[in-house]
């Protein structure tokens, strides 16, 4: 990744840095006296989530530029109004851009969930918890901004799923995008144990080609990638694809 980084890594960094200034910024904010240019930053970097989420879904999928475009003037305009606002928003412009958060991390979350669909193995895990952590922050913000107006009791249990929603969803990135190795061991095991259970009937099959195909099919759902074997053709001298 650092080697070779791509626009799916910047992307990545430029999300999780984003995160990480938001709870930073709370974090920090809590032993110091309210601060209302700190706050400003610290709802506008809390807006902007959605655009780079919404970055990766152009990395791995496609998203039409004209949609991109709208994202970035409706983030533009969200960061304004936080600067300009801070933690002063009044409660419908703040509804309007909860609403707005929201629906782009459904549409990330949407979009997510037919890659996932698309493809196996691990990538299809990896799209899977990244389509849960696109809706569990869409959740948390949602219930940020719906609670001020809710009765009391209802307002404090909704602030803390809010919270429970922002955990899971900082957990579901974490693994769909940057999974640890056991982890993805625990993703690639079913796929390699049916391998290993169908690998005595390899034998079987009537042609090579058969058993190259059983065998790209395997590792396609051991990897969640395509798969290619070359066969070596000793008389020509080069591999042989099927």
């Amino acid at each position: 990744m650092i080697r070779r980084p791509t626009p799916a890594h910047f992307d990545m960094v430029l999300l999780f840095g984003v995160i990480a200034f938001v709870i930073g910024a709370a974090r920090i904010g809590a032993f110091f006296p309210p601060s209302a240019v700190l706050t400003a930053f610290e709802v506008a970097a809390l807006i902007a989530i959605p655009y780079p989420l919404l970055r990766l879904v152009a990395d791995f999928t496609t998203v039409h530029r004209g949609l991109l475009r709208i994202v970035e003037l409706g983030l533009a305009v969200s960061v304004l109004t936080a600067i300009v606002f801070g933690s002063g928003i009044p409660p419908m412009v703040a509804l309007a851009l909860v609403l707005y958060f929201a629906a782009v991390s459904a549409y990330c979350a949407v979009r997510f969930i037919g890659a996932a669909r698309r493809t196996q193995g691990v990538s299809r895990r990896r799209f899977e918890a990244i389509s849960l952590g696109s809706v569990l922050l869409g959740g948390d913000l949602l219930a940020a901004g719906l609670a001020p107006f809710l009765p009391e009791p209802v307002r404090s249990i909704v602030s803390a799923a809010a919270q429970l929603a922002g955990l899971g969803s900082a957990v579901a990135f974490y693994l769909g995008f940057a999974p640890p190795l056991v982890v993805k061991r625990a993703w690639q095991s079913p796929e390699l144990h049916a391998f290993l259970s169908r690998s005595a009937r390899l034998t079987r099959l009537p042609t090579t080609d058969a058993i190259v195909r059983e065998l790209e099919g395997a590792a396609a759902a051991a990897t969640g990638a395509s798969a290619t074997i070359g066969l070596w053709d000793e008389d020509r001298g080069v591999l042989r694809f099927m």
